[in-house]
């Protein structure tokens, strides 16, 4: 029965161990990839590695799980309450960190599905808005210079108000943009924050 117990209690202790090491291992990886990206690629990138570190964690669930029989093994084996609670102590130890990273690690998916959907959103929105500003742009500078002839008037009065018009209607696809754009500095910091608001400021300015 003592020898049971060395045994099992060597092997209970070299799985914790290796289980604190995995964890660690796996939180900096998670760590790494929490500073959200404005650009979709960069998203996508750090929405695979979120994933991988989640299926790391169901794959440790084998380990944790026999790290759980050895517990109750061991409780048996030992007599004394407070090896008992020992014990459960450095299981709880692991456990609860495993838990909290897998929780993180699925909250940051959820956010990194939504900042990436946004993302590309806001570049498409953008790239489209851009194009046709630089069509409108192109027209407007094509348009015949004023002419004294009523009927030269009349047609440039038509243009420009046809320019006019078309302006107003892209005023709600201009809005759109900036909301999206305004939805994913809440979600980025630092050098990509900054470069966000960079190409909002030049996308009002346009």
């Amino acid at each position: 029965r003592i020898d049971q117990a060395i045994v099992k209690s060597t092997q209970y202790r070299v799985l914790l161990r290796s289980l604190s090491d995995t964890l660690n291992t796996l939180d900096n990886k998670l760590r790494s990839s929490l500073a959200v990206s404005a650009h979709p690629d960069a998203v996508k990138q750090q929405l695979e590695m979120a994933r991988e570190v989640q299926q790391d964690i169901e794959q440790e669930m084998k380990n944790i799980e026999e790290a759980r029989a050895l517990c109750e093994d061991l409780s048996a084996l030992v007599g004394e309450e407070y090896l008992k609670a020992e014990l459960n102590r450095q299981l709880e130890s692991i456990l609860k960190p495993f838990s909290d990273i897998e929780q993180k690690a699925a909250n940051h998916v959820l956010q990194l599905q939504s900042t990436y959907a946004s993302s590309q959103q806001f570049q498409q929105m953008s790239k489209d808005f851009q194009t046709w500003l630089d069509t409108k742009r192109k027209e407007q500078n094509q348009v015949s210079p004023v002419s004294p002839k009523l009927d030269t008037l009349q047609v440039l009065i038509k243009e420009q108000t046809e320019i006019q018009k078309s302006l107003a209607e892209k005023l709600g696809s201009y809005e759109n943009i900036v909301a999206e754009a305004e939805s994913l500095l809440q979600k980025t910091q630092g050098a990509e924050k900054t470069e966000l608001q960079s190409q909002v400021g030049a996308l009002k300015n346009n």
